[in-house]
Formats: structure tokens, C-alpha cells, sequence
């Protein structure tokens, strides 16, 4: 996960600064970046003991759409640059935010149930701080939804912005459950 917003956040550098803003590096930007929400998901399965191989049926949605989107890459424009954000042009754009949030939304489910869990205080605890992670990048998606009307136009690339404390807390918590997998294995 945290190379998939390394790559983005490379790719987007490209496009911003460096002028390199053909279809193809938008629709790389968007192929990468939609990869993102079901490795979320699978992570959460995964950390919370709820993984099994259907759970790759998550990837489906977004290999589908990034497959149809290879067909018209040539629609792919990038319509705006800042120091801030990049915003591109690209068709089927609700349909691709649904594709984009749903597994964020399940995987923001599992984690709150793993939250609950009151018996292991580190697996309850690293829940929680990857629930803050996907908070951190919702809440200000949600104020730019309510506050600014074309923010739909911006929301992949500002939510990267605002990907970094993501990213921290991905980081904290590879390090914690890397810990926390040894001193498990250590027991038994």
C-alpha cells in the first residue's frame, strides 16, 4: 500500500513538474492509485483473522474498470495543475468512485470490528489507528463534498494530499505488527 501512494504521489510529480501530461501517465496514475482500497481491504482481513481467497473477489471491481479504461486512454487528460493537487479529465467518473469507495467502506467495517476487540489489547489498538488513518483522508473529503461543489473534480488527488498521516500510520503500524507477529510466534 504504501508503494501504491509512493508511485502515485512519483507519477503525479511527473505530470505536475515535469510536464509529462500525456493520457497514458493520467491513466497510470489512476491504474495505480486504484489498487489502493482493495489492498486496504485485504490488509483488514487479513490482520483480523477474516481473510480467505474469496476476499481477492475485491480486486474484480477495479481490474474491470481499469480494463475498460485501457480501451479509451486517449480520454485521459489532465485538466488542472497545483503545488497541491493534480485533477484529470476521464470518463465513467461516479461509476469509478463507487468502484473506489466501497472497498474503503468495507474495509473501514472490519477494522471497527476488530476495534472491538477487548481481549487483545495491540491487535485492538493497531484497528484503531488504521481507522484514524482512513479517517485523517475521509473527513476532508467529506468538508470539500459540503464546502466546494467541483470538488469531485480533485478529490483522488487531494485525498493523496492528505495520504501521507495514511501513510505514517501504515508505516507505525508495519512496524508495531511486525513486533507484535514476532512476540506471537514467541509464545508458541
Amino acid at each position: 500500500m504504501l508503494s501504491c501512494l509512493t508511485a502515485y504521489q512519483f507519477i503525479e510529480f511527473l505530470i505536475c513538474n515535469r510536464m509529462m501530461q500525456s493520457p497514458s501517465m493520467a491513466y497510470s496514475a489512476f491504474f495505480i492509485i486504484s489498487f489502493l482500497p482493495p489492498l486496504g481491504f485485504l490488509l483488514a482481513t487479513s490482520f483480523n483473522n477474516r481473510f480467505n481467497r474469496m476476499n481477492y473477489l475485491i480486486l474484480i471491481p477495479a481490474i474491470s474498470i481499469l480494463a475498460y479504461y485501457a480501451t479509451m486512454i486517449e480520454t485521459f487528460k489532465v485538466a488542472k495543475c497545483t503545488v497541491i493537487y493534480a485533477s484529470y479529465n476521464y470518463p465513467l467518473g461516479d461509476l469509478y468512485g463507487l468502484i473506489y469507495y466501497l472497498p474503503i467502506l468495507a474495509t473501514l467495517i472490519i477494522l471497527l470490528q476488530g476495534a472491538k476487540n477487548k481481549s487483545a489489547t495491540d491487535i485492538r489498538n493497531l484497528n484503531i489507528l488504521l481507522i484514524v488513518g482512513y479517517v485523517i483522508i475521509i473527513i476532508p473529503s467529506i468538508l470539500g463534498f459540503i464546502f466546494y461543489h467541483e470538488y469531485w473534480r480533485i478529490v483522488e488527488s487531494v485525498m493523496c494530499k492528505f495520504a501521507f498521516f495514511f501513510a505514517a500510520a501504515l508505516s507505525y503500524f508495519t512496524l508495531k505488527n511486525g513486533k507484535l507477529r514476532k512476540e506471537i510466534k514467541t509464545v508458541f
